[in-house]
């Protein structure tokens, strides 16, 4: 048993030519398609032609005018823009690394930062496919939500197929405080805003010319359930608990950074943001998601593992 201290991980038998390089070719793929549909949304900005319209509520919004992001409102454009800078500045080149290392290495670590991206990279394109208003990049949108998709089932059944005989790990202090936090704070970020709509007979607060709101609906329905499900598994120690554990804390990361990006961008545009949206709807976040880092560098800590016969 090794002490504490880093982990020496048992290499699992590659899986090239098995499913190993299929996984390479859908990630490389995934992030051809970002690197094209974040380019031209990057383009978009500034703003092409501003302009007031009432949407289907009879409130009058103003859009932002130009490029792929022509129909949608400007305050979501602003918002679209700088997630694509930020995977454009920032994610894309840590998906590459994580490839490479996926094909150097194969091991542990590098098949859950590979499972991060895909999962990153499924959130982004739920987001844009139907999120954004309908643009040219439609079919680039479905086709990253295939290939991420994909990719995010295909290596999780994977990972949980090829589990390390007698692998023991402790839970950092903290880490079941952070998923209770961060699950609860995504409700109490969005779930304000959907009860008032139904106290006021109304519909959702800057719901502009959209229908609804794709980021609640995720947040809510799977990532802050998924939180308090790897809880669970944290308990019983199953190795599970711990995939779980590392995805979803690379996820934060993921986000955090995409939030600082965004309101960047919102500031650049000249967005109205309220003190209290920016504390409520990024702060916070951006404040989980370093405390994700730290969490994540203690689990090399306390990591054990027994070494193959």
């Amino acid at each position: 048993m090794a002490g504490t201290g880093k982990s020496e991980w048992v290499k699992p038998r590659r899986t090239h030519g098995a499913g190993g390089s299929g996984l390479t070719w859908l990630a490389s793929l995934s992030i051809a398609l970002i690197v094209v549909i974040a380019g031209a949304g990057l383009l978009s900005f500034p703003a092409g032609a501003p302009h007031e319209t009432l949407n289907q509520y009879g409130e009058s919004i103003q859009m932002w005018g130009g490029g792929v992001y022509e129909h949608d409102s400007y305050f979501k454009a602003t918002i679209f823009i700088g997630t694509d800078c930020a995977w454009l500045l920032v994610v894309v080149p840590f998906a590459v690394k994580v490839v490479a290392d996926y094909r150097r290495r194969d091991d542990m670590g590098s098949r859950i930062n590979l499972l991060a991206f895909f999962s990153l990279a499924l959130y982004y394109a739920v987001s844009m496919s139907f999120g954004a208003t309908f643009n040219e990049l439609h079919l680039l949108y479905t086709a990253l939500l295939s290939l991420s998709f994909f990719g995010t089932v295909t290596l999780s059944l994977s990972l949980l197929r090829e589990r390390p005989e007698a692998f023991e790990y402790a839970t950092p202090k903290g880490a079941v405080a952070f998923l209770v936090i961060t699950g609860s704070a995504l409700f109490a970020a969005w779930l304000p805003d959907i009860v008032g709509a139904y106290l006021t007979s109304g519909t959702l607060d800057l719901i502009e010319v959209y229908t609804t709101e794709v980021t609640y609906v995720v947040d809510m329905g799977i990532i802050a359930p998924l939180m308090f499900l790897t809880i669970g598994h944290l308990r019983r120690r199953t190795f599970t608990g711990y995939v779980l554990l590392r995805l979803l804390l690379r996820v934060c990361l993921g986000v955090g950074v995409v939030l600082v990006f965004q309101t960047v961008v919102q500031m650049l545009g000249r967005v109205d943001l309220p003190v209290q949206a920016v504390i409520s709807k990024t702060a916070i976040f951006v404040i989980l998601a370093l405390c994700a880092v730290l969490i994540d560098k203690k689990i090399h800590v306390t990591e054990k593992a027994t070494n193959a016969a």
